[in-house]
């Protein structure tokens, strides 16, 4: 009969305490979500209604965070002053929705086109619950003349 030694054991269990360890980290990110953004706003509107387009997106509950960048896209003439573009995270409701995040306004640059020339947007929205049903919601108060674009990232 084979006895196991102590050091026998002792080599097996500091060989797998690093091993779990490494499964732990590896396993976080995937218990998290994330959600690519994206949008076009022309020169005549001022919303961009992600239930009206029907765009959803699917997150685990956890710290939703908002983050990516707009810029203006297009410059016509006669434009105004920048108006501020908001990004709302809503959910339906039964009357209508229920913003669950507001960032903003963010204001592109006023003469120069293009994503060299793009805002950043961040906003931790603190704690949401699970649901497929997000949606984006991005407005400006009054048409200036400029095409706005923007992506980014819902993060859980």
């Amino acid at each position: 009969m084979k006895s196991i030694s102590c050091t026998s054991i002792r080599n097996h269990v500091v060989l797998l305490i690093p091993l779990l360890f490494a499964a732990l980290i590896m396993a976080s990110p995937a218990l998290a979500s994330s959600s690519n953004w994206y949008f076009y706003q022309y020169r005549d509107g001022c919303v961009v209604d992600g239930s009206r387009n029907g765009v959803y997106h699917n997150l685990t509950a956890g710290t939703l965070i908002i983050s990516g960048s707009m810029w203006t896209a297009a410059l016509f003439p006669g434009a105004t002053s920048v108006q501020g573009i908001t990004i709302e995270v809503r959910r339906p409701a039964f009357l209508g929705s229920t913003i669950v995040c507001s960032t903003g306004p963010y204001y592109t640059n006023a003469t120069n086109i293009g994503p060299t020339y793009a805002v950043n947007v961040f906003k931790n929205c603190g704690s949401v619950g699970a649901a497929s049903d997000y949606y984006l919601f991005i407005w400006r108060a009054a048409i200036d003349g400029r095409e706005i674009e923007g992506s980014g990232n819902l993060l859980t």
